[in-house]
């Protein structure tokens, strides 16, 4: 009797040590070396931090926004003292957090450039799996962000289990970053991390995200009926343009183009909604700049559905210099 439950103890816990040992390198590897373990978009989050907090940088022009605006505005295009604080899936509400960073940490600019994808008006996106995952958000970022939530409707995305998501991420839970460290062993991430991340000084914050030559794919805004704003994504649109006020910054909010193939798939009602949204917003802040239109560029100039290839970057870039000459000629 005494051997059989000797023998049973001994099985298990030969069965339970990979499972306990995986439970304990998760939470203490992946912080340790995130480089090393996190995957996606982690070595841009992760830089973008960093400069905030380390450049000794005088930036005239910054730009802000989501992938879109990520890919789009080349500073090497538009001057020599513009940078790319664009993240991809941001919406208004990380961007605020983030820009505040960048504004209580470096020297003030003079402009500050808005730009995003009309989906990321609509709808959140990355909220989780990308600023709250990576770590990008802080304990005050977040705590500021549910009380806000909870004075509008809409906002189950954010609210949903929160005290529960947040724990989990804080503490690296296996439910939430098991799978990407497993992953990690079948490919060379802290490389990629690192020559992505390392890139991202040289562009002074751009990056492509599509590289085909030619795209013909819908992106998220086609055959939407309506644009139709969340109410706390329009409370952190104002809380950024009432900030960069306050700090005496001038403010263009930006329209990207879509590629022709989602453009023509819109319709009228939404692209009307849009209009109509950016107009009030004009409205309201008259003493910013505010391109209230979409509009497209040929499919020739996207790398995918939603992002422009390197011909469209410079194509857009330059319009844009030219578009605001007296901002970025100096």
């Amino acid at each position: 009797m005494q051997n059989k439950l000797t023998k049973f103890i001994l099985k298990s816990a030969l069965f339970l040590f990979p499972i306990v040992t995986f439970c304990v390198a998760v939470p203490i590897l992946i912080p340790k070396f995130p480089m090393r373990f996190l995957d996606g978009e982690y070595a841009l989050y992760r830089q973008q931090k960093d400069y905030i907090f380390n450049n000794d940088d005088y930036n005239r022009v910054i730009i802000t926004g989501d992938s879109k605006a990520k890919a789009a505005f080349l500073p090497k295009l538009l001057s020599n003292d513009t940078y790319n604080i664009a993240l991809g899936g941001l919406t208004p509400l990380e961007n605020y957090y983030y820009l505040k960073e960048y504004l209580e940490n470096s020297a003030i600019p003079e402009t500050v450039f808005i730009s995003f994808n009309p989906f990321h008006y609509m709808t959140f996106d990355t909220f989780w799996t990308r600023s709250v995952y990576f770590h990008r958000l802080t304990e005050n970022d977040l705590k500021d962000t549910y009380e806000t939530a909870l004075l509008y409707k809409d906002t189950d995305y954010i609210l949903t289990n929160f005290d529960k998501n947040t724990f989990e991420y804080k503490y690296y839970s296996v439910k939430k970053y098991g799978k990407t460290f497993i992953k990690s062993f079948f490919e060379d991430r802290n490389k990629k991390n690192m020559d992505m991340y390392n890139d991202m000084y040289e562009t002074k914050g751009q990056v492509y995200f599509g590289t085909a030559e030619y795209c013909d794919g819908w992106s998220q805004e086609a055959q939407v009926k309506n644009f139709e704003v969340l109410d706390i994504i329009d409370c952190y649109l104002h809380k950024t343009i009432d900030m960069c006020l306050d700090y005496g910054i001038n403010v263009i909010i930006e329209t990207i183009p879509m590629n022709k193939a989602t453009y023509d798939e819109c319709y009228k009602s939404y692209l009307s909604d849009y209009s109509n949204y950016m107009k009030k917003l004009q409205e309201k802040y008259p003493q910013i700049i505010v391109n209230t239109e979409l509009y497209y560029y040929d499919n020739e100039y996207f790398g995918d559905s939603a992002h422009f290839n390197h011909k469209g970057t410079e194509k857009y870039s330059k319009y844009i210099k030219e578009k605001y000459s007296e901002v970025f000629e100096k």
